[in-house]
């Protein structure tokens, strides 16, 4: 095929109805003094910009990790939580994680498998949590089987944005649109695999995307490459890229 190949990375954070994507996909550019007609491809991100997923998963994140805060008030922990998901939307749980283990340590606190072995939670704060937890559908904390927290947080955001997903406004129509264009497209995320995969089945959307059009900073990498590590974006392009071939 002649030409350039341009790409268009997609992302977004969802509002209280989520967001809507809008991009004007076919473009020329000067080259040589000639207009050059330039080949798209696009590259969505998934949680805000393809399912309404952020808020979900944040809240869920918060209440995993919220028994091992090195301080919080369980009296204003709906207060906390308000906070705490605004100023740390985006990151992935295993970062957030590490955040709380390293503030843990630098007051000489044991660390989460510590407690979650030994069953040392501060029990006010779990009732707290426990009541949360029931909102979301999910096990008294103490009732959860899990070998770590990881896999706990995993499988729990899996259940509840399952469940509490939607599309983003505008997004079935801007798929379309893209199929109808011929315009090859793709999901770079650094969310997991699986968690993305029952997303997108649970809002009808995995005919879009089947597994090969899925690119995981989690899943697709040993160790996992999350920002700012491109790994996961130059995947995508040259998938992209040669299905543009």
């Amino acid at each position: 095929m002649g030409g350039s190949i341009g790409m268009c990375y997609a992302s977004g954070q969802s509002g209280p109805r989520g967001g809507a994507c809008n991009f004007n996909f076919t473009y020329e550019e000067e080259a040589g003094g000639k207009k050059e007609a330039k080949t798209v491809c696009v590259l969505f991100d998934f949680d805000g910009t393809i399912g309404n997923t952020n808020k979900a998963a944040m809240e869920v994140a918060f209440w995993e990790l919220a028994p091992y805060f090195v301080r919080i008030d369980p009296g204003r922990i709906e207060e906390k939580k308000t906070v705490w998901v605004r100023k740390n939307a985006g990151h992935s749980f295993e970062y957030l994680m590490k955040e709380v283990e390293k503030a843990r340590e630098r007051v000489g606190l044991p660390s989460i498998e510590d407690v979650r072995r030994s069953g040392s939670h501060n029990r006010k704060l779990l009732r707290k949590i426990d009541k949360a937890r029931a909102r979301l559908r999910l096990w008294p904390l103490e009732d959860t089987k899990f070998s770590s927290l990881l896999e706990q947080a995993k499988d729990e955001m899996n259940s509840v944005t399952r469940v509490l997903t939607s599309p983003t406004d505008g997004i079935e129509t801007l798929l379309l649109n893209l199929e109808d264009d011929h315009i090859p497209f793709s999901i770079a995320s650094t969310s997991s695999r699986d968690r993305i995969l029952t997303c997108l089945r649970s809002i009808g959307y995995d005919h879009y995307f089947p597994n090969n059009k899925i690119h995981s900073a989690e899943s697709d990498f040993k160790p996992s490459r999350f920002k700012p590590h491109p790994d996961v974006y130059l995947k995508g392009f040259s998938f992209l890229t040669v299905l543009q071939k």
